[in-house]
């Protein structure tokens, strides 16, 4: 049971299935995001039709996103098809902050922009933000043709083929964990992370950054502010599996992500079962696709970053 695709509010839609067509996981494809659009699948719906997301509007700009789920839920392979679909993409470059000390997307090291342990994390988070700033300065004095073929000076949105600049994809996973506040240190420096964290979240649309947090809770006490979540929360949804009722709440969803089963009836775990709300509004259950295993085994090309940006600078000695 979910809305009404209509939007009338004395309505809703049902769905009868026959069998748990979720069962199974579906592999992905290799696609990444419709240019056109903005807009890449993830996964798919319980009735077989693609779950999506929304990474940018074109002529417009980016758009945000926030990833929950508990302990087995799936996260870090949902994380990886993520930066997978961007970079198929060909026009976004995926950064990871990974307060675990590289543990979360390890295959990627070397190859993205990867900050590791909170230290990094912090730095990385900075220099996004100088670099949102610096793009910001570059649009405005952009000289550039609109679709009428009329010259134009400035510009007041995002848009990568117009400006020839990647999407930048912030991805923070267990990103509480930079918000964490024990002492009166960790308490400046959470708190500068969560300021950095809520100018990206306001800012970040009109010069091509995206910021996708991911945590196991999506509390505000996890994550440190009721305007930074709702920001997240107004793009696109990703929660999986969830270890309490309240979380549903916290996310905007009508279903109860912790009422997910752990396992299927045949025992397996349901990794990747959960909720996927994106362009189409959805609330009905979905499944993340499955990365294939020798796909897994490839890193593909990467597009490069402005060469002025310091996360440039950041990606070349990693390298």
């Amino acid at each position: 049971m979910e809305r009404e695709p209509t939007g009338i509010t004395s309505r809703g839609h049902l769905v009868l299935l026959t069998s748990d067509t979720l069962a199974r996981p579906r592999e992905w494809d290799g696609r990444g995001v419709d240019p056109a659009t903005g807009c890449g699948v993830i996964g798919r719906f319980a009735d077989g039709k693609d779950a999506a997301i929304r990474l940018w509007v074109p002529r417009d700009g980016t758009r945000h996103g926030l990833g929950a789920g508990a302990t087995g839920s799936g996260k870090t392979y949902m994380l990886d098809l993520l930066v997978r679909v961007a970079v198929a993409s060909g026009l976004v470059v995926p950064v990871v902050l990974d307060p675990q000390e590289g543990q979360s997307l390890p295959q990627w090291r070397g190859h993205i922009p990867y900050a590791s342990g909170v230290d990094e994390c912090m730095a990385m988070l900075e220099m996004i933000r100088a670099a949102m700033f610096a793009r910001s300065r570059h649009l405005a004095g952009l000289d550039w043709v609109d679709e009428d073929g009329h010259p134009m000076h400035g510009m007041d949105f995002f848009d990568a083929h117009l400006t020839g600049l990647p999407v930048l994809l912030a991805i923070g996973d267990e990103f509480p964990v930079v918000l964490k506040q024990d002492g009166k240190q960790d308490s400046k420096r959470a708190e500068r992370a969560l300021q950095i964290a809520g100018d990206i979240a306001k800012l970040g649309r009109k010069t091509g950054v995206s910021l996708w947090p991911v945590t196991q809770v999506p509390s505000l006490e996890e994550l440190g502010s009721r305007v930074l979540r709702s920001m997240l929360v107004g793009g696109n949804v990703v929660c999986l599996r969830t270890g309490e009722r309240a979380d549903a709440g916290m996310i905007g969803l009508d279903a109860d992500p912790s009422e997910l089963p752990r396992y299927f009836p045949d025992g397996t775990p349901t990794s990747g079962l959960g909720y996927v709300v994106g362009p189409a509004l959805r609330q009905a259950p979905a499944r993340v696709d499955m990365v294939p295993r020798a796909v897994r085994r490839q890193i593909p090309q990467v597009p490069r970053l402005d060469p002025a940006s310091p996360i440039a600078a950041w990606a070349t000695a990693a390298a």
